[in-house]
């Protein structure tokens, strides 16, 4: 709501930012269509567009282990497209 928008602006110079659906597969296999894409990449599409419309430049984001894919390395931040296959939508 706007009122809930007015309030972080005055009030918030950060945001924390976790949620997620942890839903292997995909409502619409094929396509980046219903969940869990809605509201892990939407979700967090709002989340960037919130921070932007009323000042916050802290965003936090909390993610999980599951987007790595098939590897028999490690798996470090700065390595997370290797050019592996993915187990599930939720990659």
């Amino acid at each position: 709501s706007e009122a809930a928008q007015s309030w972080a602006a005055a009030n918030c110079n950060r945001m924390l930012h976790n949620a997620a659906i942890l839903q292997f597969h995909a409502d619409e296999p094929g396509t980046q269509n219903g969940e869990p894409w809605r509201t892990n990449v939407g979700g967090t599409r709002y989340m960037l567009d919130l921070c932007k419309k009323v000042g916050i430049r802290d965003l936090q984001y909390v993610s999980t282990a599951y987007v790595c894919g098939f590897r028999d390395t490690p798996a470090l931040e700065n390595e997370l497209d290797v050019g592996q296959q993915f187990r599930n939508a939720y990659e």
